[in-house]
């Protein structure tokens, strides 16, 4: 065969060899374009689920004077656990990082305060945003009487049907609450039946995760047998609560 042919003919299949590399070049191009790349934005989108909304703020009194310690808890509705928390200082507040697009209750535990529970909703999108959520909590005055009569089935250490329940609920809600329950005594010794009194107490605050560390007991002789009172005696610091 004629030595022009021959190189016509190698230079014919390598320009097709060099056409097919390209075509497959073009072709592995166009798959990227179209897949790889959605690929790579949905990776980039889930690296961005982390939270990307700063919560933050001023808690106050309702005189107007900061809340200088305490704490906030998070929880994402309806979800029972804390997913984060910030504790309270009277310079920046609070601060919470948090996720987009979802529905939190912040709750807020401050030692001299009443407990605060409010819903608190992030908004959309992926961009990080700053949030300020200002709050004011209401005092709860030192001494105040929580409860006073007689809870128990005269002459038994049983509750009546109301007993002290409202007292127990209030505690839970308020969990920075000390108390001082003043026992009714017709002599200065503690008789059987007020033993097993203070007993059935003590079994309830158990019974209900409440510590028996936040009570102070007090012998009351001018106080009628049978009867309690229990009044709020102070706060626990921030730590102990």
């Amino acid at each position: 065969m004629d030595d022009t042919i021959i190189n016509s003919l190698r230079i014919v299949m390598l320009s097709d060899f060099s056409m097919q590399r390209a075509l497959g070049l073009i072709f592995s191009l166009a798959l990227f374009l179209m897949f790889g790349h959605s690929t790579l934005q949905a990776q980039e989108t889930g690296s961005l689920e982390n939270p990307t909304k700063l919560v933050s703020g001023q808690i106050t009194a309702q005189d107007g004077s900061v809340v200088e310690q305490g704490r906030v808890l998070v929880f994402e509705d309806p979800y029972p656990n804390v997913v984060t928390s910030s504790k309270i200082n009277r310079d920046e507040g609070y601060r919470l990082l948090l996720d987009p697009s979802k529905i939190y209750i912040f709750r807020i535990e401050a030692p001299g305060f009443f407990t605060e529970e409010i819903l608190i909703s992030t908004p959309a999108g992926y961009d990080y945003a700053e949030i300020t959520e200002n709050f004011v909590l209401q005092q709860i005055a030192n001494d105040s009487v929580l409860y006073e009569g007689e809870p128990f089935v005269a002459e038994s250490a049983d509750f009546t049907e109301a007993g002290i329940s409202s007292v127990v609920s209030f505690l839970k809600e308020n969990p920075t609450v000390e108390v001082t329950i003043e026992v009714g005594l017709v002599e200065d010794a503690v008789d059987p039946v007020s033993k097993q009194r203070v007993g059935a107490i003590k079994h309830l605050f158990v019974e209900n995760e409440l510590s028996l560390t936040r009570i102070t007991w007090s012998r009351d002789l001018d106080r009628p047998f049978n009867n309690f009172a229990i009044r709020i005696s102070g706060f626990l610091a921030e730590e102990d609560s």
